[in-house]
């Protein structure tokens, strides 16, 4: 939408030199022009989603684009739960001594995670923290050495201290610490390195130097835990399940919401591109694509041989540092699809339900699958082809914040007529009307005209090499529209385009369109005035 500026001509008149008698108030009738409008209209203008290229070779313009109306986040299924994972140690024999400054306990073991189905050996953390607690049943202060092995951050292995007061079995001493643990690699192979949701810890207790010989016996328990808590995986290797997932898509192509009428394109092309940068197979299913117009509330839904039928994905290759997506076309045409009454329905939302099941044949490859930290499994459509066209009663528009004050019990607008100067550089014959807005977008009035905007084919003059024509076209306000002018906060000019094959021509002929072309326009008004003293 543009805004335009009104320039406000405030006449002030003459005081009478002698006030010694009443008059009542002078009025006069005049005529008056302003300006509303200066602007040029081009596709660009209209579009504010990138659909259209100049072709190189013929400088025409090119219907070419590229929606993303799927994007799967395989790092959703490949996730760690918040998790506390359980170490407890107690001696194996009745009772033991404990000389200050002696190393008790030294306990390796293995944690298993339940990760829904998913096998995992190896997990990239992007976020996420860890806290270490520890109890202290002992009658002595103690030292805590807690490591996990396998949890590093650039070859460094995650290890705390926590020095721990004494404590007894039935009241332990507690003692914690957090760990941010992002951009951490965990290695879930377990002790042996064969495993998988298998998580080592080690912990070792050590008694105080300078405290009491103590004894300890079999009842006595120390406690230590780790809780893992908000963990994003970005980077993952195992066998992520087989799990089913299931989305869909709405995406708006605004530039539709401006059009309506009958639009024939000679020249239908568009495919649908599945791209896996996952190193994992899936099955894909198409379950329905959608093209709505959001103005007529018609629908219609693209049949293909692939809609509802599945769709093989194949896996990524390639390692961490250097992979390789997979990628597979699938092209739609008035041969294999209905696609030309698709796109003719000029619907400006796009919509469609999608289904992907992971590994559908099993673990077949015993834990090959692997995530990256840009993995995604994605669904785009995309259109490239030339435009040639055919435009029958195609209505596209463009609106204007205009603001007029005119108030009737002083010098005001009355009856006159808009009046647009066209320049059109676009080879299609055109009929423009004028939609006048109040501040809440309801309409006031609606003016059409007869004169017709001339095809740039009638043109008799050059811009940048295009072929171009002048027209003007009269719009007549009466005196009930003309009074209601200080309502109007916004102006539509509305173009009804016809692509004749002459210019006497009624049945609309496939035409291309150049890049370069515009519409120039310039809207003013032509009112009577009445002065008012």
């Amino acid at each position: 939408m543009k805004k335009v500026k009104l320039f406000t001509v405030v006449l002030f008149g003459c005081l009478p030199l002698f006030t010694s008698c009443k008059k009542e108030k002078t009025s006069w009738d005049s005529d008056y022009k302003l300006i509303l409008i200066n602007d040029t209209l081009k596709l660009e203008n209209i579009s504010k989603d990138s659909l259209f290229a100049q072709d190189a070779i013929t400088g025409d313009v090119r219907l070419s684009f590229e929606k993303e109306v799927l994007d799967f986040d395989i790092s959703d299924q490949v996730s760690i739960p918040d998790t506390t994972i359980v170490q407890k140690y107690g001696i194996a024999v009745n009772t033991y001594t404990v000389q200050p400054g002696f190393s008790f306990v030294n306990n390796v073991t293995d944690h298993v995670f339940d990760l829904r189905g998913a096998k995992l050996t190896f997990a990239g953390i992007k976020t996420g923290e860890i806290t270490l607690e520890v109890e202290n049943p002992y009658e002595t202060d103690a030292t805590f050495d807690v490591s996990l092995p396998k949890v590093k951050k650039g070859g460094v292995v995650l290890m705390r201290t926590l020095n721990v007061a004494k404590g007894t079995q039935s009241n332990p001493t507690k003692a914690f610490v957090k760990v941010d643990i992002s951009n951490y690699e965990i290695d879930l192979t377990g002790t042996d390195g064969t495993g998988f949701n298998s998580l080592q810890t080690v912990l070792k207790v050590t008694s105080d130097l300078n405290g009491p010989t103590i004894q300890i016996t079999k009842y006595d328990t120390t406690t230590f835990k780790a809780t893992f808590k908000n963990l994003s995986v970005d980077r993952a290797k195992g066998y992520f399940g087989n799990q089913s997932i299931s989305q869909s898509f709405n995406e708006k192509v605004p530039f539709f919401d401006k059009l309506s009428g009958i639009v024939a394109i000679e020249d239908y092309n568009l495919s649908l591109i599945l791209e896996n940068s996952c190193k994992l197979e899936g099955m894909l299913k198409i379950l329905d694509i959608n093209n709505k117009n959001t103005i007529t509330g018609n629908s219609v839904a693209l049949q293909n041989p692939i809609i509802g039928n599945p769709i093989f994905v194949q896996t990524a290759t390639g390692n961490w540092q250097n992979h390789q997506p997979s990628i597979r076309t699938f092209n739609f045409n008035p041969l294999n699809s209905n696609l030309s009454d698709f796109i003719a329905n000029l619907g400006s939302l796009m919509s469609g339900n999608i289904q992907l099941k992971l590994n559908p044949n099993g673990n077949t490859y015993s834990g090959w699958n692997e995530l990256f930290s840009d993995s995604r499994i994605k669904v785009k459509l995309k259109a490239d082809m030339p435009l040639k066209i055919k435009l029958e009663d195609l209505v596209f528009k463009d609106t204007f914040d205009i603001q007029l004050k005119n108030q009737l019990d002083k010098t005001h607008l009355t009856k006159g007529k808009l009046i647009l100067e066209a320049t059109n550089a676009y080879p299609i014959d055109m009929i423009a009307s004028l939609e006048l807005l109040d501040e809440n977008d309801h309409v006031i009035g609606v003016v059409n005209s007869s004169d017709r905007i001339k095809s740039s084919t009638e043109g008799s003059f050059y811009f940048n090499g295009l072929s171009c024509a002048k027209s003007t076209v009269k719009f007549e306000l009466n005196e009930d529209l003309a009074g209601n002018l200080q309502n109007v906060k916004k102006l539509v000019v509305r173009f009804k385009a016809n692509s004749y094959a002459s210019n006497m021509g009624t049945i609309p002929s496939i035409t291309t369109i150049p890049y370069n072309g515009f519409i120039a326009t310039k809207v003013y008004g032509d009112f009577g005035v009445k002065f008012k003293l």
